[in-house]
């Protein structure tokens, strides 16, 4: 009696599921993936290029929350068309199929799970669509696994370095300036607006706020040897003035210690 009322709850909870709605969970993707201006399409529409068709827009709303669940409120019609365009985006335009996936999982937490979560929704091979080129199915093992996190290791990369600050005055020679304490002076008025800024003072100042909430997480080596020769220098030099800089910028004392341990090496 035990054994019925389970599996009686447990059917009742599969039965109460609320799945996505979408405009059209019948699209023949098959045909879509076999079109690459069609396919074109609905990648631009995903990754922010172009407007969405009503389909489009509403498969797209639910990117971000399947994704992150494994596809859980999907029904076997919406997990077998997210297997279709994933696996023909992959071998038709894979470098969009990289884009996808840096949008939607830029920390790659996600996307193998998701993948495998839907990867037994597919038609059987002998219902390939005799006008689809015969390399939009090829099976996803034959792009290595290692080779795709190679790949986006190396975006990963790129678009950190794209995210650094300009390096236009990484050339500054900070320890000269901290010996001249009118310079020093100037650069710290600057930066804590009770003073004119130079072209210099003005470059670092611009970022400053935001430098010092993330730990210069944006900031290229040899920024962080400035800033930190620049704190040290104020801290010891003018300590009424590195009271002010800290009041301006970590108020509420929560990012200091954090920057000055993310820049201590430097």
């Amino acid at each position: 009696m035990k054994v019925i009322v389970v599996f009686a709850l447990i059917s009742l909870a599969a039965a109460n599921v609320e799945y996505y709605t979408t405009a059209d969970d019948n699209l023949n993707m098959e045909e879509v993936v076999a079109e690459i201006e069609r396919l074109q399409r609905y990648v631009d529409c995903f990754l922010d290029r172009a407007p969405c068709s009503e389909r489009t827009a509403s498969y797209k709303k639910i990117i971000p929350e399947s994704l992150m669940t494994k596809c859980e409120k999907c029904n076997d019609a919406q997990k077998h068309l997210a297997h279709g365009f994933l696996r023909g985006l992959k071998a038709a335009l894979p470098e969009e199929y990289i884009s996808f996936r840096l949008k939607y999982d830029p920390e790659d937490k996600y996307f193998d799970d998701f993948e495998k979560a839907v990867d037994g929704c597919h038609q059987p091979k002998t219902q390939r669509m005799d006008n689809a080129p015969l390399g939009a199915y090829r099976d996803d093992s034959r792009i290595s696994k290692m080779k795709w996190i190679i790949v986006l290791s190396a975006l990963t990369v790129l678009a950190r370095a794209k995210d650094l600050y300009s390096t236009e005055n990484d050339d500054l020679d900070i320890d000269g300036l901290v010996k001249d304490v009118g310079s020093l002076k100037a650069f710290l008025g600057c930066f804590n607006d009770i003073g004119t800024c130079n072209a210099e003072a003005a470059d670092f100042k611009k970022d400053m706020a935001e430098a010092v909430a993330q730990a210069c997480e944006k900031c290229t080596e040899a920024q962080k040897h400035i800033f930190k020769v620049f704190l040290e220098a104020i801290k010891e030099k003018d300590p009424e003035g590195y009271k002010i800089f800290q009041q301006k910028y970590d108020p509420q004392n929560k990012y200091i210690a954090a920057l000055q341990t993310a820049i201590a090496s430097y």
